[in-house]
């Protein structure tokens, strides 16, 4: 079975490690993968094609038809039983005559978007998950969500997971930033974008300065918002304490440096940041959306907070800093859920099974 994964690279992220790790379990290795990264303005990283195992594309935009062309070219030369879109509503209206030349069948991979990109989706969203023969959720929640926005046909929920490969010859973030050993690492990972909510974050910062000063925040990341939360934490004087690091290819092992990860996110999805956390062996913090209810309980295998509530949030992180008992006991509890529900073979099994059940519909 042929299987095509239309990207669109607006930022690396959390997808592309979920892709690679598709790509390397058992259960789909047998699948003929071809990768398809669309870009507006952006070449693809070299680190992003050194990490993903299969034929890789990368078309830019070069002005609305010449883009598009390219686009339906390479589609039709990789001649998919399938095509895998990943995050459709990333896709703009220049899109939309773009399946009518397409033999495959199309699935859909949601993600876990800001909730007004389902409230209020674009024509080209609506077009894809309408057309879509398939279309995954990262929640049952979202799945939920969606139903009352958009008409779905097939649907089914597949929890994101990551895997790390852990390793004990590495520089410290700390030292690389130019922080005391004895720092506090606060990180946060993602598209910089309104629905992530990381001002949110920032501001906790804020309010965790005033009582100790050895915390920092830690943002891998890039989006349409970073000169935005940059000027906000230049007007909170915190520029030494947040530091905006982009995406790189030391990520997986310097986010193990951190005291703990943070999704400020109140999207009903379940965010990657979540098995990022868990696989790098690491406190997960997060908004209690009702996508990460789904899986996570305060005070067992996460630390949860209200939406928008910055000193509860402030709080969460204080009591990891002092009482180091709580972060064992965390990751201890949610160790369990990564090695199930959020597994990577599950993960691989339940994204075969629906290519499966698709092509042969």
């Amino acid at each position: 079975m042929r299987v095509t994964h239309l990207i669109p690279m607006s930022t690396p992220g959390g997808h592309i490690n979920q892709l690679s790790l598709m790509l390397s379990e058992s259960s789909t290795c047998q699948l003929d993968h071809s990768l398809l990264f669309w870009s507006r303005d952006k070449d693809l990283p070299d680190s992003i094609r050194a990490n993903l195992d299969a034929p890789i594309n990368a078309v830019r935009k070069h002005r609305i038809l010449g883009g598009l062309r390219q686009l339906r070219r390479c589609i039709s030369q990789s001649n998919p039983d399938i095509l895998h879109i990943w995050h459709p509503y990333l896709l703009n209206w220049e899109h939309l005559g773009m399946l009518h030349r397409v033999g495959a069948k199309t699935v859909c991979s949601i993600g876990n978007p800001a909730d007004r990109w389902i409230r209020y989706p674009t024509h080209a969203f609506k077009f894809y998950v309408r057309r879509s023969d398939h279309v995954v959720f990262s929640s049952t929640a979202q799945l939920e969500f969606t139903q009352q926005f958009l008409k779905i046909k097939a649907s089914s929920v597949v929890y994101p997971s990551e895997q790390f490969i852990k390793s004990d010859h590495k520089a410290d973030i700390r030292r690389q930033l130019g922080l005391s050993p004895g720092s506090f690492i606060i990180g946060a990972a993602g598209r910089l974008i309104p629905g992530k909510r990381l001002k949110d974050l920032i501001w906790s910062i804020e309010i965790l300065k005033t009582v100790r000063d050895d915390i920092h925040l830690v943002v891998w990341g890039d989006g349409p918002q970073l000169e935005v939360l940059q000027e906000y934490a230049r007007e909170l004087d915190l520029l030494s304490h947040i530091h905006f690091v982009g995406w790189g290819s030391e990520f997986q092992s310097h986010v193990q440096d951190c005291l703990c990860l943070v999704s400020c996110s109140d999207a009903h999805g379940v965010s990657a940041c979540a098995a990022t956390a868990l696989s790098a062996g690491i406190p997960f913090v997060s908004a209690g959306a009702k996508g990460t209810l789904e899986l996570f309980v305060n005070g067992k295998n996460s630390l949860l907070f209200g939406s928008g509530d910055s000193g509860s949030l402030a709080r969460c992180i204080n009591n990891l800093v002092e009482d180091p008992s709580l972060s064992g006991q965390l990751v201890r509890d949610a160790k369990l859920l990564q090695e199930t529900t959020l597994s990577p073979s599950r993960f691989a099994d339940s994204y075969f099974r629906v290519f499966n059940a698709v092509a042969n519909e």
